[in-house]
């Protein structure tokens, strides 16, 4: 029994190798990458030219002439107004503790002093950006007091 017959093992059949699977290309990023450059130049066109006329009027528009360049007295009337109502407005300015009426120095009696004697002759404008809040509200009172007895016109530009 030298040799017996063993039973043939079976060979594996001869596999192809694994194909290497071909890297297919992205078209989408192509496409995306214009798309989104013809987005951000449609938003440039529509921010610096503003064909739509959006704004403050640095538009290239197609529109006929405006009404000013037919009338021209027009303008000479607004700058006339506009002196007009700068000269009834006093402003009275808070600046930190400092109060100004109509850009002179003053304390609280002056201030009030002053409001009373121009009345209502004037309309009176408080501006406060830099104003401390004990300033701000003193001299809000003032004004408030003063609106209900004087009937003076003020703005509080709140």
């Amino acid at each position: 029994m030298k040799h017996e017959k063993q039973p043939k093992h079976e060979q594996p059949e001869a596999k192809e190798p694994p194909r290497k699977e071909k890297k297919r290309r992205r078209k989408r990023g192509g496409t995306l990458f214009l798309i989104i450059l013809l987005l951000i130049l449609a938003i440039l066109v529509l921010l610096f030219f503003n064909p739509f006329g959006w704004g403050n009027g640095g538009a290239f528009g197609l529109g006929g002439q405006s009404s000013s360049d037919s009338s021209p007295n027009n303008s000479s009337a607004v700058s006339d107004n506009s002196e007009q109502s700068a000269a009834d407005t006093v402003t009275i300015t808070i600046d930190n503790e400092d109060i100004y009426f109509d850009g002179e120095l003053c304390d609280e009696t002056a201030l009030k002093e002053k409001i009373i004697s121009l009345g209502t002759e004037k309309k009176y404008e408080l501006e406060h950006s830099r104003a401390i809040k004990s300033a701000y509200d003193s001299v809000k009172a003032i004004l408030v007091e003063l609106e209900d007895a004087l009937g003076i016109t003020v703005n509080y530009n709140e």
